[in-house]
């Protein structure tokens, strides 16, 4: 069960590292912004933009945020969908598991 988990959540790093990327970057960029905020003097124009800016970044973590669940529940149900239902099913049940650990592994997978 836990080679199967481990290819699972292999395959789960490829999908979703450009996701997490972006949320990285955008949460240092908006910590970045605020810092300088600070230090800029108030009703500025340069305030303005950068006030709007680090908004505009913090809206795109929010949706990104939102989006990584979504996202990996409906790339699990798929890729549920393909191995064990679908044309490369043969080869999951012929691994000396259970029908219940293989299923184990794909809902841990999920959870992580």
């Amino acid at each position: 069960m836990f080679k199967l988990l481990k290819y699972n959540f292999t395959n789960f790093l490829k999908k979703h590292l450009l996701l997490i990327i972006i949320i990285a970057l955008n949460l240092g960029l908006s910590k970045l912004l605020n810092l300088i905020i600070d230090k800029v003097p108030l009703n500025t124009n340069l305030t303005i933009t950068l006030t709007s800016l680090a908004n505009t970044l913090m809206v795109v973590f929010i949706i990104s945020l939102i989006a990584l669940p979504v996202m990996t529940f409906i790339l699990s149900v798929m890729r549920y969908k393909r191995k064990v239902l679908g044309d490369e099913g043969y080869l999951i049940h012929t691994l000396p598991l259970k029908k219940r650990d293989i299923l184990d592994a794909m809902i841990l997978n999920l959870l992580i």
